[in-house]
C-alpha cells in the first residue's frame, strides 16, 4: 500500500514538471506574458506584528506592490512594497492601537526596495542575487520601565545584500522565493522622554524571507517573515508576518 502511494505521487509530480513549460510561456488568456515586464499588484494582507517583550497584535489590511520582471541573463528584476500604506489603513480602520505594549515595525517614507540580476538563467528557474535598500520604524514599548520605548528604537536607513530565485512549476503557476538581510547605517531619533536614546547603541538588523505563488490568471499569494535583531545589551526582537492573497494588474515595456 506505502509503494503504491510513493509510486502515485511519484507519477503525479513526474506529469506536472512534464506539463511546466518556462518563463516565455507564461501567458494569460489574451496571450499576454504575466511574468515579464512590469506589472502592479494589489492585495488584501492580513499582518501580525509581535516581539520579545510585547503582545502580538494582528488584523486584516490592503497594499500594493510594484515589480519589474525580466527573464534573461544579466536583466534585472526590481521591486516596492512600502508595509507602511496598509498598517495606516489598518489602523485607521480601527481607531488606532492603544496596547500597554505597543510594538512598532514597519516600513517608513521611502518603504522596501530590492534589485535583483539575474545569474542564473535557465527556461524555468532564475537565481538573481541582488540588494536591498529602504527604511524602518521600530521600538517596543515596555510595562515597568522608565523610558518605556527602550533602544533599539527611532526611524532607520538600511541597505543590505538579497537573493532572488523563481521557478515555473506548471505551465500556469511560478514560485518567487526572496532571502536578504538588511543593516542600518543611519538612524532618526525619537524624540521625547518615552524614548531611551544610547550614544553609540548598536543599530538593529532586519531579515526577511518571502515566498509568493503566481498564476497566469493573474492571482497570487504569498507569506513573508520579518524579523527583528537587536545586537546591543537590551537584547530585544520582533517579528512581523505577513500573509497576502491579490491580483495583478498591467504588464508593459
Amino acid at each position: 500500500m506505502e509503494n503504491r502511494f510513493i509510486l502515485t505521487l511519484f507519477c503525479a509530480l513526474t506529469s506536472i514538471l512534464i506539463q511546466a513549460q518556462d518563463f516565455e510561456g507564461l501567458n494569460d488568456k489574451r496571450g499576454v506574458n504575466v511574468f515579464e515586464r512590469r506589472r502592479t499588484n494589489i492585495f488584501l494582507r492580513y499582518t501580525s506584528v509581535g516581539g520579545k517583550y510585547t503582545t502580538a497584535v494582528g488584523g486584516i489590511t490592503a497594499n500594493f506592490s510594484y515589480r519589474i520582471e525580466r527573464s534573461g541573463k544579466g536583466e534585472f528584476s526590481y521591486n516596492l512594497e512600502n508595509p507602511i500604506i496598509g498598517d495606516l489603513i489598518w489602523s485607521i480602520l480601527n481607531g488606532g492601537v492603544n496596547n500597554a505594549n505597543e510594538q512598532a515595525f514597519s516600513g517608513g517614507i521611502m518603504g522596501w526596495h530590492k534589485f535583483h540580476w539575474n545569474l542564473v538563467a535557465t527556461k524555468r528557474l532564475l537565481i538573481a542575487p541582488g540588494f536591498s535598500f529602504g527604511d524602518y520604524i521600530y521600538g517596543s514599548e515596555r510595562v515597568g520601565s522608565a523610558p518605556n520605548v527602550l533602544e533599539p528604537n527611532g526611524y532607520y536607513i538600511t541597505a543590505g545584500p538579497s537573493l532572488k530565485a523563481n521557478y515555473v512549476a506548471t505551465k500556469s503557476l511560478w514560485l518567487d522565493c526572496v532571502v536578504g538581510v538588511d543593516f542600518s547605517f543611519a538612524k532618526l531619533n525619537s524624540s521625547g522622554a518615552r524614548y531611551q536614546s544610547i550614544d553609540g547603541y548598536p543599530k538593529p538588523a532586519f531579515a526577511q524571507i518571502a515566498v509568493n505563488v503566481y498564476h497566469t490568471s493573474r492571482f497570487c499569494g504569498g507569506i513573508r517573515l520579518a524579523q527583528a535583531i537587536d545586537r546591543g545589551s537590551n537584547n530585544d526582537s520582533a517579528t512581523r508576518l505577513d500573509i497576502s492573497c491579490g491580483y495583478l494588474f498591467g504588464n508593459r515595456d
